[in-house]
């Protein structure tokens, strides 16, 4: 897709390019510290532009002229050169990026148009008394054996065929794409029959859907109900048909339909509410639509036998980098995984040492090298990601580029003498580009202090780009100081916020609640992203004019009938409070396994040592304990009357040359609050507790 595109945006040059030959290996780096070596290699003077800096590429070319590699450069990236002054400059007009994004736009609604056609085709199929029996007994035996499917399903899945299901899939199916292409990472569209402040209108032709859903569910309610008792060995999952098989409490008049994207590697995700005359929900159904792309993600991650070919051959360097990452993966306690200074060192540089020089670009050149052709590869940062998912073993060349185009969102073709490689999706891939600036310097401020503090991570969190989430970045500050993701699993959108306040402002938070028309447009957008994205807490009762079933009004539009306004507010407050940080000595190769615990916790995950789960859900117990004062900043979003969040995010100190001790060995005080904090006639004992479940976006 993308490099017919670009074939189509290099316009031809007013000047010749240099003719000069050059021999260049060029490691990934933004093209404003490559170009200017390219062309030293040319004797020409080359720069990027404004538009163009932060594009990371990578080029490895054999006695070729430097106009023919500054041709293919252009063309990968979407740009073209302009002279000026004796200076070649690699620009972005905005035409082409307008072109760019219509054409990205198009591609992606054909993508998801059809993903959603195809399971449409068979959500019309009719269902009837006797199907719908034929079904009940399929999702029986399911329960029975205890199978759970995934997240993904196929057109024919059985999961699909029941009534909310199908009317979940004839609604996506009278919906845009071209708008649902316009969803980034982080972003959300609600429509409903009756929408409120912050809905659009789904089409007239829902109402008969609505109605043959009543039908349908009434068919399965029947079904479900002539089912022989069961006893169900597997977890229940929220897309159980069985669960789908009650009878409607009333009739349903209404629909909501949620389409979402979570990240960049996501298509769309749905989710339905039916309700009732009082807006109160009847039924929900959900779905994780399937892309051909999203098949073969899956695929991938099934795994399978090793593919024969030629394997890929890292440097020591490249090796060392990507093995510094391990102890995010693996769970070999005999193995001493902590990184090593120089491996810090250099992943605490990615301004320097670009994260996608290393693996990403040693791949792409020896996929060049096999084809006997040169290289120019425009990378997104999602290949630090699809790098990383290749230390589950030694892949073959063949098996990095099916990662790569899966996981990385790349493409690679193969075209006059040149292996050119380019984002799936250029436009979102340079919106999504981590700041290697920020990222280095809050990298940087760990090494020197030795560990994070809050005002520097809520720093990065806004810097280093605009998203709901920073899987990338955040890989490599966990490498450095585990004890990070204490913040980032509690909340993101906290984090850019308070990054984001000047001092005057975050004191005026301090003194009480301060409206959202108060803050600048940039801080108001996180705001609404917070509140649309992860959905509002309640101090009880039912909204005014919205839906007053819980799960329903979670939904943020319809907590919010009035939309945002000088009602939305925002207030920060603080305390301090003695915490410790968990060890756990049984896993010594894995230093991401230690957790800052409060005196609630540790005395819950005392309790559950007592009686810890084995085998796969076995757990590591902590043993060893390091006191510490947390300064905990409570940050509460209220969005309405009823409406709010209330999010906490701590910043540590604590003395690094102290060592941890057994929990019989922590200050009484400390010892009597874990005492008090434990369930009633439960004595708490030192030892160890499972570790805590960290809360990972999507």
């Amino acid at each position: 897709m993308f490099l017919a595109l670009v074939l189509a945006l290099a316009a031809p040059q007013a000047d010749p390019l240099p003719s000069a030959k050059v021999t260049a290996s060029l490691v990934a780096a933004p093209a404003s510290k490559l170009l200017p070596q390219l062309g030293e290699l040319g004797h020409a003077k080359l720069q990027a532009s404004g538009t163009t800096a932060q594009d990371v590429i990578a080029v490895t070319a054999t006695d070729k002229p430097l106009g023919e590699v500054m041709r293919q450069i252009a063309q990968a990236d979407g740009a073209s050169w302009q002279q000026q002054n004796g200076i070649w400059r690699l620009v972005r007009t905005e035409k082409q990026q307008q072109q760019q994004e219509q054409q990205e736009v198009e591609a992606r609604a054909a993508e998801l148009e059809k993903a959603i056609q195809d399971l449409d085709a068979e959500a019309k199929k009719p269902e009837d008394a006797s199907a719908m029996a034929t079904l009940a007994k399929i999702a029986a035996d399911h329960a029975e054996r205890g199978s759970v499917p995934g997240p993904y399903h196929s057109p024919t899945d059985y999961t699909l065929r029941t009534p909310i299901q199908r009317a979940l899939i004839r609604l996506a199916a009278m919906l845009d794409p071209r708008q649902l292409a316009t969803l980034e990472p982080g972003d959300r569209i609600a429509y409903s029959t009756q929408p409120l402040r912050l809905e659009e209108k789904l089409p007239d032709q829902a109402g008969q859907v609505l109605d043959e859903f009543a039908g349908e569910q009434a068919l399965w309610a029947k079904a479900v109900a002539d089912l022989p008792p069961r006893n169900p060995t597997g977890p229940r999952f929220a897309e159980d048909p069985l669960e789908q098989g009650g009878a409607l409490q009333a009739p349903p008049v209404g629909a909501t339909l949620v389409a979402s994207r979570s990240n960049s590697l996501a298509p769309v995700d749905f989710r339905l509410y039916v309700w009732d005359a009082q807006r109160s929900q009847l039924q929900m159904g959900s779905l994780w639509l399937t892309t051909d792309r999203v098949q073969k993600q899956q695929a991938l991650f099934a795994g399978g036998p090793q593919a024969a070919g030629d394997p890929l051959k890292l440097s020591a360097d490249a090796e060392s980098y990507t093995k510094a990452y391990m102890p995010l993966l693996a769970r070999d306690p005999s193995k001493n995984l902590e990184p090593d200074e120089h491996q810090k060192n250099v992943i605490a540089t990615p301004a320097d040492h670009d994260p996608l020089s290393f693996t990403a670009t040693e791949g792409f050149q020896q996929l060049a090298a096999a084809k006997h052709e040169d290289l120019v590869a425009v990378l997104p940062d999602d290949m630090l990601i699809a790098s990383l998912f290749m230390l589950r073993g030694k892949p073959t060349l063949e098996q990095f580029q099916q990662t790569a185009e899966t996981m990385g969102a790349i493409d690679v073709a193969h075209k006059d003498g040149w292996t050119v490689v380019t984002p799936t999706w250029p436009v979102e891939a340079r919106k999504e580009r981590t700041s290697r600036e920020a990222l280095q310097t809050y990298l940087q401020s760990i090494l020197k202090l030795g560990r994070s503090t809050l005002e520097n991570e809520a720093r990065y969190a806004f810097e280093a780009r605009d998203a709901s989430y920073d899987m990338w970045g955040i890989a490599m500050v966990e490498v450095l100081d585990p004890l990070q993701t204490s913040n980032v699993d509690h909340d993101w959108p906290t984090l850019r916020l308070l990054g984001s306040l000047t001092p005057d402002q975050m004191n005026r938070l301090e003194q009480g609640p301060v409206p959202i028309t108060d803050l600048t447009p940039v801080q108001q957008r996180i705001v609404e992203q917070k509140m649309l994205m992860h959905g509002p807490n309640f101090f009880g009762g039912r909204i005014p004019g919205g839906s007053n079933n819980l799960m329903f009004m979670s939904e943020a539009t319809e907590s919010l009938p009035d939309g945002f306004g000088p009602q939305t507010t925002v207030a920060v407050s603080s305390t301090t409070e003695q915490d410790v940080i968990a060890f756990c000595s049984t896993q010594p190769g894995r230093p991401t396994w230690r957790r800052i615990l409060s005196p609630g916790e540790v005395a819950s995950f005392l309790i559950q040592a007592k009686n810890p789960p084995a085998g796969p859900n076995a757990q590591p117990l902590w043993d060893r304990y390091l006191p510490c004062t947390a300064t905990v900043y409570h940050v509460t979003f209220s969005y309405s009357a009823k409406a709010f969040n209330d999010e906490s995010v701590r910043d540590i100190d604590f003395d690094q040359s102290a060592k941890p001790v057994p929990f019989d060995q922590l200050p009484d005080a400390f010892k009597q609050a874990v005492q008090k904090q434990g369930t009633p006639g439960t004595p708490v004992q030192g030892g160890g507790g499972g570790a805590p479940r960290q809360a990972r976006r999507r």
